[in-house]
């Protein structure tokens, strides 16, 4: 089974994106990953972080074939600061609920029954 990474910052992935994607590919059997906004980029703030990663959650879980979340953790170029400095208590940000979203999240996930078929490479 193939993977396929959906990235968008400009606007939102929808439901009928992902079905395109899948179409454009050839094929349905494919693992959608998300890349939710988890990092501080644009005046992003902690709620918005939360209804993004909410949102790239359920659209996940509606797939035949999840693949999972995708987290930008580290710190880069220019403004973009990530999960990880985000939600360091030592440092400034303490995005303390994102940070309990994003474990719970992990630990619904690690206990989900998945819907990995047998499907062709």
């Amino acid at each position: 089974m193939e993977a396929l990474a959906i990235v968008a910052y400009k606007q939102p992935i929808t439901r009928g994106m992902i079905e395109k994607i899948k179409e454009m590919a050839g094929r349905k059997d494919i693992r959608i990953w998300l890349f939710p906004t988890t990092f501080n980029y644009s005046n992003y703030d902690e709620e918005y972080m939360l209804a993004h990663l909410n949102m790239y959650y359920k659209l996940l879980m509606e797939q035949e074939n999840p693949g999972g979340l995708y987290l930008y953790s580290w710190k880069t170029y220019g403004e973009q600061t990530g999960f990880a400095q985000l939600t360091d208590p030592n440092l400034e940000w303490k995005y303390n609920r994102l940070l309990n979203r994003v474990v719970e999240i992990g630990k619904e996930l690690k206990n989900a029954e998945y819907n990995y078929k047998t499907t062709k490479n």
